[in-house]
């Protein structure tokens, strides 16, 4: 009988140790789910975010504008000409406070390229219209005729007096980059430059990051690991 009683309190000794630790570990993971609930976006925010603007309407329109001024007519579509011209901007966040957004300049040289090749491609085609409508029989090529007719080659003529396709790099970082330190709260986004405070309100979804500020949500997208991408022509002025 003294026996049986010596092993129940043994297991209880053993059991009560057993049963504290476990109560110890559930409210610690309680803990640590109130706390992801309540500051997840915040833990999240920190990391590399992208938004890209779309420049393809303004080339058009552009394109579209030099090709009557400079009477050369409008009898092509060039939205046919045109490639996808998207610029990349690149929002570093950092777990130190540091809120730095710049236009990516790879991205930039390689859309401002899209943007010299579509429009080359479609003043050659409508020049080219221009002399086959003409009959004119030669055995010259269409580009020995162009570099006659403009006294210089293609390239070089849309160079010197060409349209401004698209604002320059350094413009597009004067109107899209920022560098500012930031706080985050459960109550919001606080980002203070030099000039200025923003307060703003944040969320972060998946891959998907959203600062809403007083004119606007802008929404951006976890970075991804991209090619290189190939500048076919040198940048110009």
């Amino acid at each position: 009988m003294g026996t049986r009683k010596r092993r129940r309190k043994r297991r209880r000794a053993i059991g009560l140790p057993i049963v504290l630790v476990m109560m110890i570990l559930m409210i610690a993971m309680v803990g640590v789910i109130a706390y992801w609930y309540l500051n997840g976006n915040k833990l999240r925010l920190p990391g590399q975010w992208q938004r890209e603007l779309d420049f393809s309407k303004q080339v058009e329109e552009q394109i579209s504008d030099y090709l009557v001024t400079a009477t050369l007519g409008d009898e092509i579509d060039v939205s046919k000409y045109l490639d996808d011209v998207t610029v990349t901007c690149v929002l570093s966040i950092s777990r130190d406070g540091v809120f730095e957004e710049k236009v990516d300049e790879a991205s930039y040289n390689y859309a401002y390229s899209q943007a010299k090749n579509s429009l080359h491609n479609a003043v050659y085609d409508l020049i080219r219209l221009r002399i086959e409508s003409n009959y004119i029989e030669t055995d010259k090529k269409t580009d020995e005729l162009i570099t006659e007719a403009l006294g210089m080659d293609l390239d070089s003529y849309l160079k010197e007096y060409g349209p401004k396709l698209m604002p320059s790099y350094e413009e597009l970082n004067a109107d899209y980059g920022m560098t500012a330190t930031y706080a985050a709260s459960r109550e919001g986004l606080q980002i203070s430059t030099t000039d200025d405070i923003k307060d703003c309100e944040f969320a972060v979804s998946g891959d998907m990051l959203v600062i809403d500020y007083a004119d606007g949500a802008i929404v951006y997208h976890a970075q991804k690991q991209s090619a290189e991408l190939e500048v076919t022509d040198e940048q110009t002025e």
